[in-house]
């Protein structure tokens, strides 16, 4: 007999029953249309379910970790 257990979805201690994502970003207008902008993401948690949060098995195999860091940088352009 196989036994189910389950944990409440409202106990928010769990990484499964939340995400915190807190940013700092900075943008640069480098010119009139040209701009870069640098965000720093520091995230707590993971979600759960199908919920669109990043976090997918398939590029996770090993499991997903209470907490992600990430740098990203990027440009853009506006008429």
């Amino acid at each position: 007999m196989a036994v189910l257990i389950l944990t409440p979805q409202t106990d928010t201690s769990l990484p499964q029953n939340h995400v915190y994502d807190k940013v700092v970003a900075a943008r640069v207008d480098l010119n009139r249309f040209l701009y870069l902008k640098v965000e720093g993401r520091f995230m707590d948690g993971y979600g759960i379910g199908s919920y669109p949060d990043g976090f997918y098995p398939q590029q996770n195999p090993t499991g997903f970790k209470p907490t992600t860091k990430a740098l990203v940088a990027k440009t853009g352009f506006h008429f």
